[in-house]
């Protein structure tokens, strides 16, 4: 199984997010960070630097194989070890940074004009 990713930096970092979210469960991330269960039950335990490998080196687990295909030039995502996302009750950003998350394969598909 992959997880295929398409589009433009935000929609890569969403499906990185996602996909730590489809690899790990709370009780998983909750042992692993030393969280109540209860706080580990959305992706922000995952926030800040090395989370994600945290739960990976507790469980054993690899993440499942992602491959980002970027639609449009300019952010990266497809490379990096970043996912930024907004949360939209705070409307503030946060930022997942983790040499777990970089997509194992990418794809660069546009055109300049």
């Amino acid at each position: 199984m992959w997880v295929v990713i398409f589009g433009g930096g935000s929609k890569i970092d969403g499906g990185k997010a996602a996909n730590v979210l489809a690899t790990y469960r709370p009780d998983e991330a909750a042992e692993a960070l030393t969280l109540d269960w209860n706080e580990a039950d959305s992706i922000d335990p995952y926030f800040g630097t090395g989370n994600v490998t945290k739960v990976k080196e507790s469980t054993g687990k690899k993440m499942i194989p992602m491959i980002a295909v970027q639609t449009a030039s300019g952010s990266g995502a497809h490379l990096t070890k970043y996912s930024n996302i907004t949360d939209p009750v705070k409307s503030q950003k946060k930022l997942i940074v983790d040499d777990a998350i970089i997509p194992e394969k990418e794809k660069k598909i546009f055109h300049s004009s």
